[in-house]
């Protein structure tokens, strides 16, 4: 009976066992449902977080990268702006230049040469008979070379001239850059020492006699004013170099008044000057 009751006894906790899993499965597999939502919908905020960290990330780091590259692309356009306002300052001033030069030297062009025909109507000086065909020739071949010569020689006087032009407005921008006291728009500006500067420039500037044009300076304009700058400098440096050794010097000789006529314990006013005052008045 021992027996049959352990063995009923086995069943039944074997049965239970048996339900036990089914039950705790149903209730596993609700469980892992609510949890698996709960810690899927964690899970993906961490994920995002974490992606959204690193393309922070990324983006911090290749900012810098990426800075190099665009300030040398703004460097680039910069450059290529300066140049094509070069260009263009330097072709208004060949035109300028070309223009002045072609109304005030009033070169001859071929249309103004005489042709055969007229020549065979003229007489030779040379000769004193009117001049054959074969002279008239050559006589023009030769005009025309002399016109082509002198065309030659403007063309590159133009040039010499926008050169030394476009020199002078690069060291006067310099100065401008360099100097602000030269510069009207600065406020470190001098008027007093800017005039005294331009005066001495103006005096080295070499002249075209003919159209009045700027064709060179004889010293450099940015040597001039550098020199008259760092002179300035200088003298505004010894001047306060100066001044402190006087402010020193009087501030020693105060320390030195002051401990002679200021004993200790004599009175209770510390002043060296109020002293030396008060003892001139009752002098009186």
């Amino acid at each position: 009976m021992a027996d049959n009751a352990e063995i009923n006894d086995v069943k039944d906790n074997s049965a239970e066992i048996g339900s036990a899993p089914t039950e705790s499965s149903t209730a596993g597999t609700n469980n892992l449902s609510t949890d698996t939502e709960t810690s899927t919908k964690l899970d993906f905020s961490e994920e995002l977080e974490e992606a959204n960290s690193e393309n922070l990330n990324e983006e911090n780091s290749s900012e810098p990268e990426n800075r190099p590259a665009k300030d040398a692309e703004m460097r680039k356009q910069q450059l290529n702006t300066e140049i094509r306002d070069k260009v263009a300052e330097r072709n208004a001033i060949k035109r300028e230049i070309e223009e002045l030069n072609r109304q005030k030297y009033q070169l001859k062009s071929e249309d103004d040469l005489p042709t055969v025909e007229q020549l065979l109507e003229e007489i030779n000086p040379e000769t004193g008979d009117y001049f054959n065909r074969t002279e008239a020739q050559l006589l023009l071949l030769q005009a025309k070379y002399e016109l082509d010569h002198q065309a030659r020689q403007m063309d590159e006087y133009n040039t010499r001239l926008v050169e030394t032009n476009m020199a002078l407005i690069n060291e006067a921008e310099q100065v401008l850059r360099d100097f602000p006291m030269f510069d009207p728009n600065s406020d470190e500006y001098d008027e007093a020492l800017a005039n005294q500067a331009d005066r001495l420039l103006d005096a080295s500037i070499i002249r075209d006699q003919n159209t009045g044009r700027i064709i060179g300076s004889q010293v450099s304009p940015y040597e001039l004013y550098s020199t008259i700058a760092n002179a300035a400098k200088s003298a505004k440096t010894r001047g306060e170099v100066a001044g402190r050794k006087a402010a020193q010097k009087m501030m020693a000789s105060a320390d030195v008044i002051g401990g002679a006529t200021s004993p200790s314990g004599a009175d209770g006013d510390d002043d060296p000057f109020g002293k030396g005052l008060k003892r001139a008045r009752d002098n009186r």
